[in-house]
């Protein structure tokens, strides 16, 4: 499978968080930690994390990827999904968004109103093998980071 680097991704993130602007910027050290602990938890599984943007009306997910905003995983050969895990921190709440390819074409969660304090929320992505995978996480401040757990 083509897999985003966990290391690359997070120094993305870090690089990201210093060009991010708010009234009440998340700590930029524990958002950077968050991150890596996340990279390090989920080995032998592909993760997708970055960090949170801003609502947009014109907002696609194909230009939020092309922008650094959200990230894919295209698999060399359709997989067998067991558990999609989204989880977030640095913020309040999140839209997350979590989009699948499998033989049915793209499919996507919407917007999924997650609590970040609450914890990783699992994403039910139904039992055709998927060939791609995309997500993404939106707060109103542009706060946090978020990560896709998928085993």
């Amino acid at each position: 499978m083509k897999k985003t680097s966990g290391a690359a991704v997070v120094a993305l993130a870090a690089f990201a968080l210093t060009g991010c602007s708010s009234s009440q910027p998340a700590d930029p050290d524990a958002v950077q930690q968050w991150l890596e602990e996340r990279a390090e938890s989920t080995a032998g599984a592909a993760q997708l994390s970055g960090l949170a943007a801003k609502p947009d009306d014109q907002r696609t997910l194909d230009g939020a990827i092309a922008a650094g905003e959200a990230v894919r995983i295209d698999f060399e050969s359709p997989q067998d999904v067991t558990s999609v895990r989204f989880e977030c921190f640095g913020a309040e709440t999140m839209d997350a968004g979590v989009y699948y390819e499998n033989g049915s074409g793209q499919v996507g969660t919407g917007a999924t109103d997650v609590r970040c304090a609450d914890g990783p929320i699992t994403i039910d992505v139904g039992s055709e093998p998927l060939s791609a995978i995309a997500a993404d996480g939106v707060n109103g401040d542009g706060l946090g980071a978020w990560s896709v757990t998928v085993r």
